[in-house]
């Protein structure tokens, strides 16, 4: 029997592949070139980015979805949207009981995930108001102790980690070098070029190749 090896992806837009297809977002170009290049091993690599999430958003999904999927290795990529500001952190945001039962479903097709964007997008839209205090919706220091509980999460079920950064996002150099700090005291793999906006299906391919 040929041996497989189970990857997710995890992460928010950039990991989702925001405007383009199934296929040339980049879990898939990755699930393609491991193949082609190790055709003794099966590769499943199964895409939970999702789109306007942040660290704390994907350590819940972690939690409740992807650990039951026993991966081998998780690929970690956060910090686009952690830094944008809203009047009130995530952490704080109580959501209502159908929208948890709508992120229940994420992982079950693309075409759920993207109605979860457009049924929350007035969530992660700045309202200018001069009475707000504005925060980042996940500090610095939260966002710290989110990678680290993933990664706790992940190594003690035996799961290894790979660290990805997404730019473009507000403070990003200060969320990369959080992420660039843990994968050197974590001694874990770290992408530190990871993905940039959203990228065309070439831009996905060069991500795909350099996290291979």
């Amino acid at each position: 029997p040929i041996d497989c090896s189970r990857i997710v992806a995890l992460g928010d837009s950039g990991t989702f592949g925001w405007e383009v297809s199934d296929s040339q977002a980049y879990p898939q170009q990755l699930r393609e070139i491991l193949s082609s290049k190790y055709q003794s091993r099966k590769f499943d690599v199964i895409n939970a980015g999702v789109p306007g999430y942040t660290s704390l958003q994907g350590l819940r999904l972690m939690r409740s979805h992807v650990m039951a999927f026993r991966p081998d290795v998780v690929l970690i990529c956060f910090g686009g949207n952690d830094g944008d500001l809203l009047p009130v952190a995530d952490k704080d945001r109580h959501l209502r009981a159908w929208v948890l039962s709508l992120q229940s479903g994420l992982l079950r097709s693309r075409v759920y995930q993207l109605l979860y964007k457009l049924l929350i997008a007035d969530r992660f839209v700045s309202r200018a108001s001069s009475h707000y205090n504005w925060v980042p919706r996940v500090a610095l220091e939260d966002f710290e102790t989110n990678i680290h509980e993933m990664i706790r999460l992940a190594q003690r079920n035996g799961v290894g980690v790979v660290l990805m950064v997404r730019r473009g996002g507000p403070n990003e150099s200060a969320y990369a070098y959080v992420l660039e700090k843990i994968s050197r005291q974590a001694n874990l793999p770290f992408d530190k070029e990871g993905i940039i906006g959203h990228p065309s299906a070439e831009g996905y391919r060069r991500v795909a190749l350099r996290v291979a």
